[in-house]
């Protein structure tokens, strides 16, 4: 018999015999990429996993349509087994907070991304922990500031009524709010502009920093990923979640009327006539 040479000798059953080799017809179907079937110079049958973990079947003189079967049932299993143990070890390590905002149109929860992007979510968790959230409003339904830009339809809501629809202004209660000059980019989370994505805002007037109002995107946007956009410059937006439930409340706040007054002309004709309440933002 002749093939490629075995590219993974060793594993934990030892080393495989000089000459196995790689069978192209046994593999036919595999639906796990990381497995390596190899048929050595006697006929046994090993199946090696990327990780190193590996078992060995002797063929026993089987017909080849026989140690097909074998092969590719003992690959359904592993394919059933990693799958479980995948998914045991996302629900063991799912540990990303929810939070729920209970506005006047419905309920939205959003998983709150803090194992890939860690300082946008915990700024965002801060605010919704000290209470601000509640009592807010989405305000704002339209696509990017940027003239050059094209996007999906984003739906903007927080505490800030101001920072679209009056003078722009980050103070709440009479107190300057916290902004985030330090955030985790799309490049650096992995988290894209797409549907349900959850994002933060920035103040893209003066410092770039991020701020507490947010915006949810109603389809892809990569105009507010990384490079996407240049004002105020190429770091797009502080993405930190995803709606989970409740899109279509979302689409149904997107779908408002948008007369709104704003002092800012590149929100013009953006601004809710009549603002969605977020009657209470909590943690699930």
């Amino acid at each position: 018999m002749s093939g490629p040479k075995n590219p993974y000798p060793e594993g934990p059953l030892g080393v495989i015999e000089e000459g196995a080799y790689a069978d192209i017809i046994l593999v036919k179907g595999n639906p796990l990429e990381n497995i390596l079937v190899l048929r050595d110079y006697k006929d046994n049958i090993h199946l090696i996993m990327k990780d190193g973990k590996s078992t060995r079947m002797s063929s026993n003189q089987r017909s080849e349509k026989a140690l097909r079967s074998i092969v590719q049932g003992a690959i359904m299993l592993l394919a059933v087994f990693t799958a479980a143990v995948s998914a045991g070890a996302q629900a063991a390590d799912g540990t990303n907070p929810q939070v729920v905002l209970e506005t006047g149109l419905g309920r939205i929860v959003i998983e709150v991304y803090e194992d890939r992007a860690p300082r946008n979510a915990a700024y965002f968790l801060e605010f919704v922990g000290n209470g601000d959230y509640s009592g807010g409003s989405f305000y704002r339904a339209g696509g990017s500031v940027s003239a050059s830009a094209k996007s999906s339809r984003i739906i903007q809501g927080g505490f800030l009524w101001n920072a679209a629809s009056g003078e722009f202004s980050l103070e709440h209660d009479g107190a300057r709010m916290k902004t985030l000059p330090t955030f985790d980019t799309t490049d650096d989370s992995g988290i894209k502009h797409v549907y349900g994505t959850v994002s933060l805002a920035r103040d893209i007037l003066a410092s770039g920093d991020g701020i507490p109002e947010f915006f949810i995107c109603t389809g892809d946007s990569p105009v507010f990923d990384v490079d996407g956009r240049t004002e105020p410059d190429t770091l797009g937006f502080p993405a930190f979640g995803k709606v989970i439930e409740g899109m279509d409340v979302v689409e149904k706040i997107a779908a408002q009327p948008t007369d709104g007054v704003s002092k800012e002309a590149a929100v013009k004709g953006q601004i809710l006539t009549a603002p969605v309440a977020i009657k209470k933002a909590y943690r699930n």
